[in-house]
């Protein structure tokens, strides 16, 4: 006559098996692209110095005379600004070459998030009216269509809007190549 071991004892078993193997298994692919999702190489442009300016239209500021130097990321725990809607501008002196598809990369941003590049809105990450969208870390990214990257001068608006207002967050920005900046926004994306 055959022996069988218990049910009991069989699925004690695999589960010792998964908590012992498999698990930390997966743990450690996780692990190994949320790491590599945030080491974004040099060549890439990194966008860590811009001016700040409350306002709470939905479209860029005409002007930007009262602005403040603000270095990113921008964490408004630190000093909660008066209002829940912030605007950040960079001008970029670049030289693209044409027909070439370009991105802007957000790792991180709370809450929402709009970017205009030369005036014209690339994207969002939701609604601004109340309840405004939480992405809560949530990467954004944005395709810069061809055409839009002008040779010379070109100013970048991020507005931000967050509920309550000191849980604000804007990290660096980053541009570059779609094709190069696009797989580090998709490891973020998917291994947060």
């Amino acid at each position: 006559m055959a022996y069988h071991k218990p049910i009991a004892a069989t699925f004690k078993t695999s589960v010792s098996w998964l908590a012992s193997f498999v698990l930390p298994t997966v743990l450690l692919i996780l692990a190994f692209f949320y790491s590599h999702s945030h080491h974004l190489p040099d060549y890439l442009l990194t966008i860590d110095t811009v001016e700040q300016l409350a306002y709470s239209g939905s479209n860029p500021p005409a002007e930007f005379n009262d602005g403040t130097a603000q270095t990113l990321p921008h964490d408004w725990a630190q000093n909660p600004p008066l209002q829940d809607h912030l605007w950040y501008r960079t001008i970029l002196d670049l030289n693209v070459p044409p027909n070439r598809l370009w991105g802007v990369y957000l790792p991180t941003v709370n809450m929402n998030a709009a970017v205009y590049l030369n005036g014209e809105l690339l994207g969002d990450g939701g609604d601004f009216a109340d309840p405004v969208a939480r992405n809560w870390n949530r990467p954004l990214y944005f395709s810069i269509p061809n055409g839009l990257l002008l040779p010379g001068e070109n100013e970048i608006h991020v507005r931000i809007k967050a509920d309550p207002r000191q849980d604000g967050l804007l990290e660096q920005l980053y541009l570059g190549p779609d094709h190069e900046l696009r797989p580090y926004f998709k490891a973020r994306y998917f291994g947060r």
